[in-house]
């Protein structure tokens, strides 16, 4: 039996052979992945570190006396975004 094929220009294939179909994803796909932008913001930037460092407290790890810098961090990541940078 001959395998149709849809939508050639596309970076995903439909194949159908009787009553089977298959979903190909071409190599064009792939090739135009980028990788991820981090972001210029200052303050998003410190609040995504206070999470991170809040989120790993969770998990029981201690930082002892440093964890007053977390307060920092936190302290200026709010300020930074109220006034936009």
């Amino acid at each position: 039996m001959p395998m149709e094929a849809f939508a050639r220009n596309a970076s995903v294939f439909l194949c159908r052979n009787g009553s089977h179909s298959i979903w190909i994803v071409s190599q064009v796909a792939i090739q135009k992945s980028k990788a991820m932008k981090v972001t210029k913001n200052i303050g998003m930037l410190l609040l995504a570190v206070y999470l991170i460092i809040d989120g790993l407290l969770g998990f029981g790890i201690n930082f002892g006396p440093a964890i007053f810098l977390l307060y920092l961090v936190a302290l200026a990541a709010g300020i930074f975004i109220l006034i936009g940078r």
